[in-house]
């Protein structure tokens, strides 16, 4: 009887540990190095770019730059298999300006983020804190994986 219960809380534990693992935001760091025009891919692995897939249910994504040591507007990009678009400005020069979204494409559902300076080159190194996640239709977070492939 022990061995049978034991074993029932044993794989809920376990299904409730890969739920949280898999739902929430991700909060990463990012660098764009001095004189850098293109900016910096978002990543779980700095020396990799990223594919970033939703969760279930997913119909929005949203990013925010969280802190940052910029002396200049800094602006977000994204990239699916449908094409590129810009999210916005994420930094204003002076302070964080909000979240941006984008639909997630459902078919393939990946997409690569970018942060870059608004205007021109970075003018010393950029030291960036930001946040990703994607969003179901009532605007809950369900979460996103990190897949560089390796």
């Amino acid at each position: 009887m022990w061995g049978t219960r034991l074993r029932r809380v044993c794989i809920a534990v376990l299904v409730l540990t890969m739920v949280l693992a898999v739902a929430g935001c991700t909060v990463g760091r990012a660098t764009i190095p001095k004189d850098s025009v293109g900016g910096v891919y978002l990543s779980c692995d700095p020396a990799r770019i990223a594919e970033w897939l939703p969760g279930a249910g997913a119909v929005r994504w949203q990013l925010e730059v969280l802190e940052t040591d910029a002396s200049q507007p800094l602006q977000a990009t994204e990239e699916d298999w449908q094409g590129s678009g810009v999210l916005g400005v994420v930094f204003d020069g002076t302070k964080p300006t909000g979240p941006v979204t984008a639909d997630v494409v459902v078919d393939p559902p990946g997409a690569f983020f970018k942060i870059a300076p608004t205007f021109g080159a970075a003018l010393l190194d950029i030291h960036i804190k930001w946040m990703l996640t994607a969003l179901d239709t009532a605007g809950n977070d369900v979460g996103a994986k990190c897949f560089t492939g390796a």
